[in-house]
Order: C-alpha cells, then structure tokens, then sequence
C-alpha cells in the first residue's frame, strides 16, 4: 500500500514494492514537517506517538538503529510554537480551552460522555437531530470501525494515528465536526 503524501513528508518513507518490507531513507524533510504539523493543531501531537511506533517497526524490520529517528523530538517544538502564539495574543498558553467552553459548550471529557451526547442528540428537532445526531454518531462509528480495520489490515503507525485521533475528536463533552475529522483518518 503507497504511503500518503503527508506520511511521506513527514516520516522519510518511501513507496514499497509488492511483497516487500517498508524501506526507510533519510529522514530529510521530518523536523519542517511533523513540526509544522503540531504548529496548526493538537492532534499534530499523535505524531509523536505515531512516529514512534514506527521507529519502533523500522528498527525491528532491520535491527539497524537510525540517528535521523531522533528528530521526533522536534515535533513538540510545533505545538510549543502553537502555545507561544495564544500567550502573545490571549495572555494565556491554554486560551484556546476556555474559548471552545464558552463559544462552543464543548471541553475535555473522557470519549463515551462526547458519544453519548451525540446519541442523545438524536432526540432533537428533526434538523437538528439530523446534523449534530446522525451524522456525527454515523463517522463516529465509522471512524471507530476503520480504526480497528487499521489495526487488523495496515502497519501499525496508522493504528497509532487513527486512534489517537478518533480518541481526541470523541474525548470531549460535546462532538462537533466528526465528519470532517474522519476524513483526516
């Protein structure tokens, strides 16, 4: 299966033939661009996870240690940068989580309360139950169904990602936009 685009960018893997292993190169382009991927969003953070596993796969498939794993350390740099931003504007590094409470009713809650309120949601105006109900609690499921598939079918690190995504965009009080998040899966 090719790797993304993103995937290539950000872990130095490239496309494998049929029935071969993975082949990992120069990890050229890592510290721009899991870093950048962390300056946007929180869920850049899974990428330390993510490419940590498969450091973990690379090492075990060629019993070689590899320095250029050692820029995963770098990512967390993006989301610092992230963090520096909201201190400058709002004052405040974690601005960002009383603003979603306020404007959006929406804050950290483990990811059965965000399900549960999507399912509850059904109960709405017929509009509303369709939007914030339905559609949510359909790409929740779907989105909990490909994960296990990613589990079963794909190499780990895509387990990794989608999972820790699928937690992040459940673990909250209120799930908005799941769609949208399910097609970053």
């Amino acid at each position: 299966r090719p790797l993304p685009g993103a995937w290539r960018f950000c872990t130095g893997l490239r496309d494998r033939p049929r029935g071969r292993p993975p082949r990992a190169e120069p990890a050229r382009h890592l510290p721009s661009g899991a870093a950048l991927a962390c300056l946007t969003r929180a869920t850049g953070l899974v990428l330390i996870a993510a490419l940590l596993v498969e450091a973990g796969q690379q090492y075990w498939i060629n019993r070689r240690w590899n320095w250029n794993w050692l820029y995963v350390a770098i990512v967390p740099l993006g989301f610092g940068g992230y963090l520096w931003l909201n201190y400058h504007v709002a004052g405040n590094p974690f601005a960002f989580l009383p603003i979603r409470e306020e404007f959006y009713h929406i804050s950290l809650a483990p990811p059965w309360i965000g399900v549960r309120e999507a399912i509850d949601s059904m109960n709405r105006t017929p509009a509303q139950a369709q939007i914030v109900g339905v559609q949510e609690c359909l790409f929740i499921a779907l989105g909990f169904i490909c994960t296990i598939a990613s589990w079963i079918k794909l190499r780990p690190i895509y387990g990794v990602w989608m999972t820790g995504n699928w937690l992040l965009f459940t673990s909250v009080s209120f799930v908005a936009s799941v769609p949208r998040y399910t097609l970053g899966l």
